[in-house]
């Protein structure tokens, strides 16, 4: 008995038993056309596989109902039967293009069942045989790459390269995942014919399959890629499926490697080229023998970068008629007549997978800068010359171009294959991204988001470019249009309207908190854009999840300048906040406690509102979460709430967290930033003031020796000097600090970091010896010693680098004036000036070692552009302390006078209280203690 007729008598027996499945039960004509898909009637067969084809296409309802019947299993029956060996010279093309057209159709459905069930079969390893055993059929193969781009751009494929939307076509946009109702009933039943099919499946569709996602199974066998390099040359449609599918294999840096170990890099080097050059009388001239070449294959090449010039002659299509061969001039009208807007789609995908390539590769990054492209003339470009070309061409109807050139330059300058202020990068990649999202008109509202984000993925960590994005082509107001009234931006008349403006709005508000997280001017141009702040507001109190982390990373922005914490944020963004650090999403807590942590910091208008609203107890109860980022932004708040915190504030702090908790995490907390938190949170609550009070919330001795031990270990230079620190505030009290000297071996543990390369350190270990009793340990006579012989070393060194750098202005002055007045016989001279100022260069570099520690103010330097004398500086600095000393000075007079008035007031209506307060304060004063200061 064949496989066929087994699977008809077990569907029969299948159709006689179904399940009702209500308004999805199949009618009795789509049973008839089920039948008829396993009956041996060949020509009966070929109708049912393009009436089903027809039927499932667009239509969700009828791709659910044949899958539940099992129809992939009967389509993947036959697509096997026909794929084998034995049956390969009598193959039915038109049927195998009619079964893969369904197969394609199933494959862009929503229902992630159905994606499973096809990969699970095995329908991706037939197409990749297929293309490797019956590459001479033109029609079938676009067929196959077709079908397998399906599955590799799939809705529910997330391995996609860091794309929400397919940009390709232009008029695409993207649409929702969204879940049919009753997911699990579309379940096939217990006596579907797929279990039946399990038991005659190839090797190739086996378990093993399962749960795999397309991109593995193609690079389970490794001449996969080759056989899709080799279909290049048959047509343009294969070259942009071929390129879509390896960009989407673009998963890991593993998977990218391979790709580069094919050469697909100089294969996508000559199609761009190829389709971006017109076709010339220079280029006609090789059509002889492009047409003699019967292997048509791309050169791949050994061991070199270096491209050659070498156009794809495309194969005329093979079909199975009888036309006559046209006559040459019609062949080379057929090879070399290009229509524009497929050669910009192939430009298109062909970027796309360059910039798919390099994504978060250095070592791939790296080895692109390298590719040369050699056209036999002395001229040769490089892969990022010809990318800008792309730039700088106006003319181009798919604008989706511009973005992928201007994002492969992105993702190599954040693998800082480039750097930030490349001309490629800062005049190219971010100025064509601005001009996309400010001044271009895009059809696809989407594109507008991913502008911003590749925007904001550029300038996150590159505060270089930060200004110069700002001020490009206004972007700061076009970003405030974005966030205020999108409706000006994308319409009212657009079905995605509300989804376009979350989106949209989400991707201005993450781009304005990278432009605000560094400069002070740009903050203060976006606190005071009118209803700016309110509509960020309202844009958190929305259920968006994206929306809300947006605006909290606005205000995480904004909250790094002490100006906008005591001016722009109030109460309506207090109770924003402690609604965030309560959210049940886990990604809006974390950016909230971020948010908190520089809210609460002592000069805040927020501080004590976050307070009365419980944020304390919240904090203190993150630092239970597992998860790490959390609990560190939950202590790094803490501690900076505890900075000139109240008494009540610490002791709560002390109480909650527990002296013990706090010896168990310095001892064996391993995560060195959770640790130099903790420390300086010990530090704040260990102010001079505080320290007899708290002290004793401790046992000394304990967290003496814990500090102790914690020295000696090899910890960073960072937690160190906090420990350092940390002691000399806990010396304040006379029975630490009594302790301390006690232990001989703390003393010298201290004592050797004075000698330590880090100045930093030095400076804690100086601190912390001096607040002890010097002369047991330290001989403060040798340590002025030591200064005063390190600052004529750096007398020394500053000397020296006065003169060279007189030396070089003499030099550049010499040089300037031997070129303006250049004759022959200045020649020599020239080059006598140059080598000077060079080695004069080199011996200026060499000194930089010499003075690390020397820190310029920002402001002198200022003095310095604007052509003012540097000393001035200090002039200014002390004029700027007198008139804050004649201010503090006037309000003490006034102050005193006030107490003057208040003594006199309180006398003539109290005069029996005061007259015993007198007597109280002359009886402190006599006995030495600290009294209030005598009023008359």
């Amino acid at each position: 008995m064949t496989q066929l007729t087994w699977l008809t008598i077990k569907f029969k027996l299948y159709l006689t038993n179904m399940p009702s499945y209500e308004e999805d039960l199949p009618s009795q004509t789509e049973q008839t056309l089920i039948t008829q898909l396993v009956e041996d009637d060949l020509p009966q067969r070929c109708r049912a596989v393009a009436q089903l084809k027809n039927l499932i296409i667009g239509s969700k309802r009828f791709k659910s109902t044949f899958y539940r019947v099992g129809t992939l299993e009967m389509l993947y029956a036959l697509l096997n039967q026909f794929c084998t060996p034995s049956v390969s010279n009598n193959y039915n093309v038109d049927l195998l293009i009619q079964i893969i057209d369904c197969v394609s159709s199933f494959a862009k459905s929503n229902n992630k069942l159905i994606i499973e069930r096809l990969t699970e079969l095995g329908f991706i390893q037939q197409l990749l045989c297929l293309l490797n055993m019956h590459n001479d059929s033109l029609t079938l193969c676009e067929s196959c790459l077709k079908c397998l781009k399906s599955f590799f751009i799939s809705k529910n494929n997330n391995a996609n390269y860091q794309l929400k939307t397919d940009y390709t076509n232009y008029y695409q946009q993207q649409s929702s995942f969204t879940l049919l109702c009753e997911q699990d009933s579309l379940k096939p039943p217990t006596t579907s014919p797929m279990q039946i099919f399990n038991s005659f499946t190839p090797s190739s569709a086996s378990a093993t399959t399962n749960s795999r996602s397309p991109i593995d199974i193609l690079f389970d066998n490794p001449s996969s890629i080759d056989c899709l390099l080799k279909l290049l040359p048959m047509s343009k449609t294969i070259q942009l499926c071929v390129i879509e599918i390896l960009t989407c294999a673009c998963k890991n840096n593993e998977l990218q490697l391979q790709l580069i170990q094919k050469d697909t890099i100089k294969t996508i080097l000559h199609l761009l080229v190829q389709n971006y050059i017109p076709v010339s009388s220079t280029t006609q001239s090789t059509t002889n023998k492009l047409n003699q070449s019967k292997n048509n294959s791309v050169d791949n090449g050994h061991d070199t970068l270096t491209t050659t010039t070498k156009l794809f002659p495309l194969k005329p299509p093979v079909e199975n008629n009888n036309n006559t061969t046209s006559s040459s001039s019609q062949q080379q009208q057929y090879y070399y007549q290009k229509n524009s807007l497929t050669n910009e789609s192939i430009i298109l995908v062909c970027l796309k997978f360059l910039s798919a390539v390099c994504y978060e590769n250095p070592e791939v990054s790296s080895r692109l800068l390298c590719v040369v492209y050699s056209n036999n003339q002395q001229q040769q470009p490089t892969i990022c010359d010809i990318v800008q070309k792309f730039l700088n061409n106006g003319k181009f109807k798919l604008f989706q171009i511009y973005y992928y050139a201007a994002k492969f330059f992105v993702n190599l300058c954040k693998t800082k294959a480039l750097q930030p202020d490349h001309k490629y990068v800062s005049l190219g990649a971010m100025t064509t991204l601005i001009h996309l999202c400010t001044k271009y008109h895009l059809s696809c509202v989407y594109l507008y988001s991913e502008c911003l984000d590749t925007l904001t993925y550029l300038l996150n960590g590159n505060p270089t470019l930060h200004h110069c994005a700002t001020y490009t082509e206004q972007l700061l107001s076009k970003l405030f249009v974005y966030v205020v009234t999108p409706t000006k931006i994308i319409g009212d008349d657009i079905d995605t309207t509300h989804a376009a403006i979350v989106q949209i709005r989400a991707s201005a508000l993450t781009l304005l908190a990278v432009l605000s997280s560094h400069f002070e001017d740009i903050r203060k141009r976006i606190s005071e854009q009118d209803n700016l702040i309110s509509t960020v507001i309202e844009c958190y109190r929305t259920s968006n999840i994206p929306l809300q982390l947006a605006s909290l990373r606005l205000f995480h922005g904004l909250s790094r300048s002490v100006q906008q914490l005591r001016t722009t944020f109030n109460d309506n963004i207090c109770d924003l906040l402690l609604d965030s650090i309560k959210s049940r999403d886990l990604a809006v807590v974390k950016v909230g406690s971020c948010v908190i942590s520089n809210v609460v910091m002592e000069f805040s208008t927020c501080r004590m509102r976050l307070l009365n609203g419980g944020i304390l107890e919240t904090l203190l109860n993150l630092l239970d979460q597992t998860d790490r980022e959390l609990s560190l932004n939950a202590m790094w708040a803490i501690r900076n709430m505890t900075y000139l915190a109240s008494l009540k504030v610490k002791q709560d702090i002390i109480n909650n967290l527990t002296g013990e908790r706090i010896y168990s995490t310095l001892e064996q907390c391993s995560d060195k930033q959770f640790l130099i938190c903790l420390l300086s949170l010990l530090r704040n609550l260990f102010l001079e003031k505080d320290v007899d009070i708290l002290i004793h919330l401790f046992d000394p001795m304990k967290l003496l020796t814990i500090l102790q031990a914690m020295l000696e270990k090899d910890y960073p230079e960072e937690i160190h000097e906090q420990i350092i620190y940390l002691l000399d505030n806990l010396a304040s009290n006379e029975y630490m600090k009594t302790m301390m000297k006690e232990s001989d071996q703390l003393f010298k543990k201290i004592s050797s970091f004075k000698s330590n390369i880090a100045s930093s350190l030095q400076i804690a270990a100086t601190t912390c010896l001096s607040s002890l009793d010097e002369s047991q340990v330290y001989d403060l006579h040798e340590s002025c010693e030591d200064a005063e012989s390190l600052q004529e070393k750096m007398n020394e060194h500053l000397t020296k680098l006065e003169k060279e750098l007189e030396q070089m202005i003499n030099m550049t002055w010499n040089l300037g004036v031997t070129v303006t007045d250049f004759q022959t016989q200045s020649q020599t001279r020239l080059y006598q000036l140059l080598e000077s100022l060079i080695n004069s260069l080199k011996e200026v570099d060499q000194m930089k070692i010499h003075f690390n520690d020397i820190h310029i103010p920002g402001q002198l330097l200022s003095y310095v552009d604007e052509l003012k004398n540097p000393q001035l500086y200090t002039s200014d600095c002390l004029k700027h302390a007198l008139e804050r000393n004649e201010e503090l000075k006037g309000k003490n007079d006034a102050l005193e006078k006030f107490a003057t008035m208040l003594s006199v007031e309180l006398s003539t209506q109290f005069p029996n209280q005061m007259a015993q307060y007198r007597l109280w304060q002359k009886k402190t004063l006599k006995e030495g203690q600290t009294g209030i200061d005598s009023v008359p």
